[in-house]
């Protein structure tokens, strides 16, 4: 059966709450380790991190083919089926996390070091990448966990765990942070609440799952079937991480550390705010597995009232943060941050929204095991991040950074639009994709551009007042973006169906 348009909206509510506490948790945290460690430390401790990053796709992508194989089942009723599969992808994550983690460790430092251009002791770097890599093993353990409450849509308990974790990252990271200020006491604080996240996922799980708890247990089956998905949102996922760090690599090379500490500092910010939107939709993607048998019509309707949502709900959130980033670096982070790391921010923004565009078109393919075009769509935008990117630093310096990706979240959007109207050729028209998905972006740019031109908001010196502007600043997107689709006819169709399923009164 489909789910209700109020299971997904409670569904996103609850992502919603716990993308807040881990949010509040990266906001606390990173203004501390700051002042304790310095910009050039949490600059080398983010490059170490990113160093990692590709990696993260291990529990990424068997957790979210665990998440679409067990929905598909659970929608068939078939429970053993499914606690077959979690037991599977369990069992490929602990082994295929020990054997990379056993290969990249000792090569990781001499990769870095060749970035760095041979600027840091071999020893010293060992010694970070160990730290880091034991978090990013418990890391993956967790992602495939929480992936098997996602695929029964029990998005309580992914708050619930969200709730403790973030208040055991707080204390770990601080805690750490302070009895050893250096590179290395903040990333044994994180690998500490990536292994506090592991324990409570694991204890979760056996609590919560319904047998959907991790066991050692292998079918061949059943890996063929995360294989079959996983080979393709691996190209996808191993493209789309390279180029969202390339950045990082290339400043490793052609910046003081210091500006990587900017970098890492307003990249944080930006990623806790996109994170944030993405939670809001990641509903949408076991919804898509378990009605994969919907008609075309009903599926391409549920489609753009789904974008149009998800597309204007992430305006209201990150377009505000572009004409406030210098005030809000220099106030939470301190104005070493803020002097060029607001540019940074700005435009690491503006390609976060971009690129909003494309993700319920991520949540489709994935959803609909057409994991092949994301896979062409992540490699184009890999591609096009890698070259811009390149030319871009290189002509205009470090604080070009983020440029490429915005222009390669252009191309992306652009290729997933083309591909998802051929997909529904048929039963959805150009413009009524052009309302739901660009629409937002384009209202959304109109207001930044006029507060960023006509209202002094750099002039803001303390909190109430910033958090008073975001929210008029989101209030203003909320009405600029319903004003332009209210003045369409489509769009007032959309009010019109979205109102009557508020009421209840229709059905998929």
């Amino acid at each position: 059966m489909p789910d209700s348009p109020h299971t997904l909206a409670a569904n996103s509510r609850w992502n919603l709450l716990a993308f807040a506490f881990t949010l509040a948790a990266h906001f606390v945290t990173v203004p501390f380790v700051i002042s304790h460690i310095g910009l050039p430390a949490f600059g080398r401790a983010g490059l170490v991190l990113a160093t990692w990053a590709p990696l993260v796709l291990v529990g990424t992508v068997l957790g979210q083919a665990a998440t679409r194989e067990i929905a598909e089942k659970l929608a068939r009723a078939d429970a053993a089926g499914a606690a077959s599969v979690a037991a599977t992808a369990w069992t490929l994550c602990v082994a295929t996390s020990l054997a990379l983690g056993t290969v990249f460790v000792p090569l990781g430092p001499l990769l870095l070091n060749a970035l760095m251009g041979g600027g840091a002791p071999a020893e010293d770097l060992e010694q970070l990448f160990l730290i880091a890599g034991c978090g990013w093993a418990a890391q993956q353990g967790a992602l495939v966990l929480q992936g098997l409450s996602a695929a029964r849509q029990d998005y309580r308990t992914v708050t619930q765990v969200s709730a403790v974790a973030a208040l055991l990252m707080i204390a770990s990271t601080l805690g750490c942070t302070a009895a050893w200020p250096s590179a290395t006491g903040y990333l044994l604080g994180v690998s500490a609440s990536f292994t506090a996240l592991l324990l409570l996922w694991w204890v979760a799980s056996r609590r919560t799952s319904g047998g959907l708890w991790p066991r050692w247990s292998f079918s061949q089956t059943d890996a063929q079937a995360l294989f079959h998905f996983g080979k393709w949102q691996t190209l996808a996922q191993l493209a789309g991480t390279v180029s969202n760090q390339i950045d990082r690599y290339l400043l490793a090379g052609i910046a003081p550390a210091a500006v990587v500490g900017q970098y890492n500092a307003a990249n944080r910010l930006q990623e806790a705010a996109y994170a944030g939107v993405m939670k809001a939709g990641d509903v949408l993607f076991p919804h898509f597995g378990a009605n994969t048998g919907q008609v075309p019509a009903l599926q391409a309707r549920f489609f753009l009232h789904a974008t149009w949502v998800v597309m204007t709900f992430s305006a209201a959130v990150l377009a505000p943060l572009i004409p406030l980033a210098d005030p809000l670096l220099r106030l939470w982070a301190g104005p070493a941050v803020a002097d060029g790391g607001a540019l940074l921010l700005q435009t690491l923004v503006l390609g976060g929204l971009i690129g909003c565009g494309s993700n319920v078109v991520v949540y489709y393919f994935m959803g609909t095991s057409q994991v092949s075009l994301l896979a062409l769509t992540s490699m184009v935008y890999s591609v096009v991040t890698i070259v811009s990117s390149i030319y871009l630093l290189h002509t205009f310096g470090p604080y070009a950074a983020g440029a490429g990706i915005a222009l390669a979240s252009l191309a992306r959007v652009t290729l997933s639009l083309v591909l998802l109207k051929r997909a529904f050729a048929e039963v959805m028209a150009t413009q009524h994709l052009l309302i739901a998905n660009i629409l937002p972006l384009v209202a959304s740019m109109a207001v930044v551009w006029v507060v960023s031109t006509q209202v002094p908001v750099a002039t803001l010196q303390d909190w109430p007042s910033i958090v008073a502007t975001y929210i008029g600043l989101s209030l203003a997107v909320l009405l600029a973006v319903t004003g332009c689709t209210a003045t369409t006819v489509y769009g007032r169709s959309i009010f019109r169906h979205l109102a009557r399923k508020r009421r209840g009164l229709a059905t998929e």
